[in-house]
């Protein structure tokens, strides 16, 4: 049985991969690269977004995140991924998925954390809906993962696609709608994420714990504000100063929030992520 401190390695051309804000050996899988034509132009973070009629601007509008970060010189390989994803079949990207998987396991690894989208898209609403073998391939991958208690953090851009994913496996896991509207943040339906904040980080952090406190009074839902984010900022604020052993304990103490740490976006409960960008 392989212990698990060792570190899952992903042979090249895997479909899955890892990410820096899961704990050790999380698992992630992506299907296109961001601001492709799968994302939903509803999200406000994307090149063609819209302002809705009497809606205040956020500071979010059109600045993806993700994008500018798949352009950075040192990301071009996932970029390249990306992009290969994109032109792949859905039903492939799941099918090898779950092959991976179960050679992951058989291995004798716990996977603690697996996480869709860290980058990119779930396949739009329109794609998908065209792609029977898809949904039965995306459907069969989650059923895998929940049989071997792996938690899922399946995020999608809208509330067409919460809709929509939630019908495929909203039996299964919990699909969480990132919302774009902040008139909805007190008001929508199922399990809600939202990015808000500006300024220093102490002033990101207590905006958005007013807004979870919000939508707890007005929704009655737990709501929380991501552990990781806040321990990023902590880590990033460590002074230079510190003698080593001191910063190495405070990064030990910070990476315990990490996704997988925190099971907050795969169960029934609200997030609020302070602005990370």
């Amino acid at each position: 049985m392989i212990s698990q401190i060792k570190t899952i390695r992903h042979k090249t051309g895997s479909v899955l991969g890892g990410f820096g804000k899961g704990i050790l050996n999380s698992v992630s899988l992506n299907f296109d690269h961001s601001g492709s034509a799968d994302c939903d132009i509803g999200c406000r973070m994307h090149p063609d977004y819209v302002l809705p009629d009497n809606v205040k601007p956020t500071g979010f509008e059109r600045a993806c995140y993700a994008a500018a970060l798949e352009r950075r010189d040192d990301r071009t390989q996932l970029a390249n991924k990306l992009i290969r994803h994109g032109k792949t079949n859905p039903a492939m990207i799941c099918g090898r998925a779950i092959v991976e998987v179960k050679n992951i396991l058989k291995r004798g690894f716990t996977i603690p954390w697996f996480r869709f989208c860290t980058n990119g898209p779930l396949p739009s609403v329109k794609k998908a809906r065209k792609n029977k073998l898809f949904q039965t391939q995306f459907r069969a991958l989650v059923q895998l993962l929940v049989a071997n208690g792996i938690p899922v953090h399946l995020p999608v851009e809208s509330n067409q696609k919460a809709r929509f994913y939630r019908s495929l496996v909203g039996d299964l896991i919990i699909v969480r709608e990132s919302l774009q509207n902040p008139r909805r943040f007190n008001t929508a339906k199922g399990a809600v994420s939202f990015v808000v904040g500006s300024g220093t980080f102490a002033n990101r952090v207590e905006m958005a714990r007013a807004a979870a406190k919000e939508r707890t009074e007005k929704t009655g839902r737990k709501t929380i504000v991501c552990p990781a984010v806040v321990a990023g900022f902590k880590a990033r604020s460590i002074p230079r100063s510190l003698p080593i052993i001191e910063k190495e304990n405070l990064k030990a103490r910070y990476s315990q929030s990490k996704c997988g740490s925190c099971p907050g976006c795969s169960v029934d409960c609200d997030v609020v992520y302070p602005s990370h960008s």
